[in-house]
């Protein structure tokens, strides 16, 4: 059979690689007879030549991942003839309904993928054949677990084989002489590969070893996207792709920026700041793109998004991430955004920058807690209908960036049962000390509109605005327990230099003055 030819000529290649990488550790780009954990091993026979050793794939990593679409990738260099093609792949779901492509072009949509291994939502992987998905056994997936997948196709009669197995196991036949999909458009090359999902849950990826009748063909930063880190160049080989700039870190190939390593001189350690918000582990977020979450009871998790994300089911929960939809007023509208009509999302844990508008728009029932919204063209959350909504141990900071921007830590225009406890809300004007100043603007640490009720503020540390809270709703606002800031606030009735418009909806006990614990009037 073809697959036998190709490997007799690469085979003593793969032996010569078989010490120089493992099957995951971080690398991307592993190959397939190799010890686990980045140490030395034994090298198995090459695929469809002998059952070889157990394969073990302890510390795979996924490099790319793709989720409610594609992520597609250019390969190192175009494959003629032959190509070798292999990875560890895990879903993330049962019934995932999600694929890896290999193709000659860029693969965004089916008809470009012209080899394709598929976790069904039957909860079986096949492979497409010519018009439809086909397997000569029946091998079924669990999520969480990582398998390898081993590709040998041949160019010039467009078809190939798959072998598949759990990582610590050897490889079986999935399928023999597949046929490239009918309606794909090969001519004489292969030039890409690419990951696809149908729910947000993702499918993950190593990125591959892409071995062609010429020998290995490495990959580069560019290719993969890396901006910072090292990574394997799938070809036995380490990638350095430089180092980031002050004050950034890097996570999962991306600069982004570092946490502070504490609060404010001064400041309670137990307040919300940028050093306890946001991701309790960056190392482990996967970069994925803007996503649309419409499944129900979606667990979303250690993940950095570039993109908007959008919920638009119940029950779903977010964890451990970073999402930034483009700088200030350079992003789109908003980061995180909850349609109406969901109920129960709960996202914890997370940094959210960016968005013209404001990086949250909630519109139905919502829980956050420790989050780290920043950074954003106009307001820091908005607010319109729903409930009940439930915010605690978050920081907002950073807003107005436009040049009329009129920001507000959060504003609501109607919604009920609305609950902040436990945050800290710094809205001081440019000018004040220790302030970032321009080209961030403040108007409001919370602006309650028309339509709002029931409005809980709760032991919160609130700083600055040309109003520290401004009310002009109609319903009950509970207004308790709070420490006020002085930095170039107003406060009630224009005494202290600051000022608060209540209306006639502000229940008012037990608030502050940060600096002194006096009551505030």
């Amino acid at each position: 059979m073809f697959k036998r030819s190709f490997h007799g000529r690469v085979a003593g290649f793969l032996t010569a690689l078989a010490f120089m990488s493992s099957c995951g550790g971080g690398d991307i780009g592993d190959m397939r007879y190799l010890g686990d954990g980045g140490s030395p091993g034994t090298p198995t026979e090459p695929p469809g030549d002998g059952p070889g050793d157990p394969l073990t794939c302890t510390a795979a990593s996924a490099d790319v991942g793709a989720s409610n679409g594609w992520r597609s990738v250019d390969a190192s260099q175009p494959a003629v003839g032959d190509l070798y093609f292999e990875l560890t792949a895990r879903p993330t779901a049962e019934n995932l309904d999600g694929l890896m492509a290999v193709g000659a072009e860029g693969i965004d949509e089916f008809s470009k993928a012209a080899i394709a291994v598929r976790f069904a939502d039957s909860g079986l992987v096949d492979a497409r054949d010519g018009t439809s998905y086909e397997s000569d056994v029946a091998f079924p997936y669990d999520p969480g677990v990582w398998y390898k997948i081993a590709i040998t196709a041949d160019i010039e009669t467009e078809t190939y084989d798959v072998e598949i197995g759990r990582c610590d196991e050897p490889l079986e036949t999935l399928i023999e002489n597949a046929s490239f999909r009918s309606d794909s458009d090969v001519a004489t090359q292969l030039n890409s590969w690419a990951v696809w999902s149908s729910q947000a849950a993702p499918l993950e990826v190593s990125t591959p070893t892409w071995l062609t009748s010429g020998g290995c063909s490495p990959t580069t930063c560019e290719l993969l996207g890396a901006q910072c880190g090292s990574a394997s160049d799938g070809c036995g080989g380490t990638l350095s792709c430089g180092e980031c700039g002050s004050g950034e870190q890097c996570s999962s190939g991306v600069c982004v920026d570092e946490p502070s390593s504490g609060p404010p001189p001064g400041s309670d350690p137990d307040q919300p700041w940028a050093h306890n918000t946001g991701p309790t582990n960056r190392d482990v977020l996967k970069p994925m793109s803007g996503a649309h979450i419409t499944v129900n009871g979606t667990v979303l998790e250690d993940f950095s998004m570039d993109g908007q994300l959008r919920i638009d089911a119940d029950n779903v929960t977010v964890r451990n991430c970073h999402i930034k939809c483009g700088t200030g007023l350079s992003g789109g509208s908003y980061c995180l955004l909850v349609e109406g009509g969901v109920r129960n999302f709960t996202i914890e844990d997370c940094e959210i920058e960016g968005a013209i508008s404001a990086p949250v728009f909630s519109k139905s029932s919502m829980t956050g807690r420790r989050l780290h919204i920043h950074d954003s063209g106009g307001d820091g959350m908005k607010i319109e209908g729903g409930g009940p909504t439930l915010i605690e141990s978050s920081f907002i900071e950073k807003l107005g960036m436009g040049a009329a921007a009129h920001a507000d830590g959060v504003q609501t225009r109607g919604g009920s049962n609305i609950t902040f406890r436990y945050n800290n809300i710094w809205m001081p004007h440019p000018g004040t000390p220790n302030y970032p100043g321009e080209p961030y603007k403040s108007n409001a640490a919370f602006i309650l509109q028309l339509g709002t009720t029931n409005f809980t503020i709760d032991q919160n540390w609130l700083n600055g605005g040309g109003y520290t809270i401004y009310c002009s709703a109609s319903g009950t606002m509970f207004v308790t327990n709070n420490r006020f800031g002085r930095e170039n606030a107003r406060w009630v009735d224009d005494r202290e230099g600051a000022r608060i418009r209540t209306g006639t909806c502000t229940t008012w006990q037990g608030n502050v003055w940060d600096d002194t614990g006096q009551p505030a009037p």
